[in-house]
């Protein structure tokens, strides 16, 4: 079963962030299984996202299965 992951940098709910995919046209099928709240999101030198840490940062959160 696929996971999808929400990292903000603002205070948001996880009933919140589904509904504005609802909201935004996006299939019933796709929701978020969980919201995390960042000070800034991690980027690498050259500006991109650094999904590496982000990555880390799930391996770190016990209450996720990435299994």
């Amino acid at each position: 079963k696929s996971q999808f992951f929400l990292f903000s940098r603002f205070d948001l709910s996880l009933d919140e962030a589904n509904q504005a995919l609802r909201e935004g046209g996006i299939s019933n099928l796709a929701k978020f299984s969980k919201v995390t709240t960042l000070d800034e999101i991690p980027v690498m030198g050259t500006g991109k996202v650094n999904y590496r840490h982000l990555e880390k940062h799930l391996q770190e959160d016990d209450s996720i299965n990435l299994t």
